[in-house]
């Protein structure tokens, strides 16, 4: 991520001023932070301390309320005493906008260890253990929710599904585009056949409960790409699509992560956090899924080939053309290659 000076739009200037004044401050600076795909972000600085303010993407073909999912995640974790994150300080609604305690830390580099998986795992204990807080209650759900088990088989159709139709009829086209359209078609489509009748195999043989689990706050897009390592250790940061959730969906985002990958060796420490949960259901429901959500995320790294993820990434400053879309196809045919040569997306020998 890199800063840059850059003047805040005039009625979040003034909301600013007002909140800063009311608090014995003055404004001194804002610089703008590049680095994130979906928001727009600040550091603004006062003559006492320093802020992150978040502008909030919105637009009518994506309802999801990024601002009041993460104020309202980072006010449960206040409240509950869970630390590792930043501090809701003000929300402005009819601006988009929210301020928090800034973060000073440096991102996270491969191989993730022990030690990071350890402090993921300290997180979500606190989040776990609080799962029956009456204050959980307020949260709202976490985007693309998973309440029961065929919901994990609609994430992934549905994410199928999108590209096909965004796609269809371009497979012929001599550019990225055509070569989007062949991949999604002769690889994705036919790996989603073969993960789906498995996985369903192996939900008939199935000689447990299959019931929804307990739900949990959950952080949501949960990984080391949302980290910052500091001087008091790791912190993890953004929270737009985080609520109540499936543990089992958040286990299975958390290793599928394609930015900085976490090995699966390390299943059992991030298990073990969930102590008020069944876990022996959970890590047999694991198994099952995982491949499901690797197909996911396979298409989760295409977003910038729909039109809603792009008008994201242009609000956010975040590069975006052929240039982009060429990454982004490399990144997926790479993940895609790590599981499609075992045939099955997944029997990798899960601990």
């Amino acid at each position: 991520m890199h800063e840059k000076n850059e003047a805040l739009r005039g009625d979040i200037q003034e909301s600013l001023r007002v909140w800063l004044d009311n608090r014995g401050e003055e404004f001194c600076a804002s610089r703008r932070i590049y680095g994130g795909r979906n928001n727009r972000a600040w550091r603004i600085d006062s003559d006492v301390r320093s802020y992150f303010l978040k502008e909030y993407f919105r637009h009518p073909q994506d309802r999801r309320d990024r601002l009041s999912a993460e104020f309202s995640f980072l006010e449960f974790c206040q409240k509950c005493n869970i630390g590792c994150v930043a501090l809701p300080l003000m929300r402005n609604d009819s601006a988009g906008i929210a301020i928090y305690g800034y973060l000073q830390g440096k991102t996270l580099k491969s191989p993730i260890d022990a030690y990071e998986v350890g402090s993921a795992s300290a997180f979500i204990r606190g989040l776990a253990s609080n799962s029956e807080n009456p204050l959980a209650t307020n949260l709202p759900f976490a985007a693309e929710a998973c309440l029961e088990p065929e919901d994990h088989f609609r994430l992934a159709e549905r994410r199928l599904d999108c590209l096909t139709k965004a796609l269809g009829g371009k497979s012929d086209r001599q550019n990225i585009i055509g070569e989007a359209a062949n991949f999604v078609q002769k690889e994705l489509v036919p790996a989603w056949q073969s993960v789906e009748n498995t996985a369903r195999k192996k939900i008939a043989q199935a000689d447990f409960n299959l019931d929804g689990n307990k739900l949990l706050p959950s952080p949501s897009d949960f990984g080391f790409h949302n980290a910052l390592e500091t001087d008091d250790g790791l912190v993890f940061v953004d929270f737009e699509y985080a609520g109540l959730d499936d543990p089992l969906k958040m286990l299975c985002d958390f290793f599928c992560q394609p930015e900085l990958t976490v090995p699966l060796k390390y299943m059992p420490i991030l298990l073990e956090s969930l102590e008020t949960f069944d876990k022996d259901k959970i890590l047999k429901l694991f198994k099952i899924f995982l491949p499901l959500h690797r197909l996911k995320w396979c298409c989760i790294i295409l977003n910038d080939f729909l039109r809603t993820p792009a008008l994201r990434r242009d609000f956010s400053g975040a590069e975006w053309g052929e240039e982009r879309l060429e990454l982004q196809l490399a990144k997926a045919r790479t993940y895609a290659g790590q599981f499609l040569k075992r045939g099955v997306w997944g029997e990798d020998g899960i601990y």
